[in-house]
């Protein structure tokens, strides 16, 4: 697990972009660590602490989107 000190502006899933190269699906499993940070909202505040786990790459299954058929 890492420690992740936050920054005056910090986002979770821009910590998660970061840390993990993506943030879809690991924002909800950083989230689920640390649940308290939904109460500071979207914009986390300075010195707030964010413990990263050690995740396994996410099965993320990438959806290919049509924009002229």
């Amino acid at each position: 697990m890492i420690d992740y000190i936050t920054r005056e502006g910090d986002m979770l899933d821009l910590i998660c972009f970061r840390y993990y190269g993506e943030s879809r699906d690991y924002t909800e499993a950083v989230r689920a660590v640390n649940p308290d940070l939904a109460k500071y909202g979207p914009i986390l505040p300075n010195g707030v602490l964010v413990q990263l786990p050690e995740l396994p790459e996410l099965n993320i299954q990438q959806t290919t989107i049509r924009l002229w058929d």
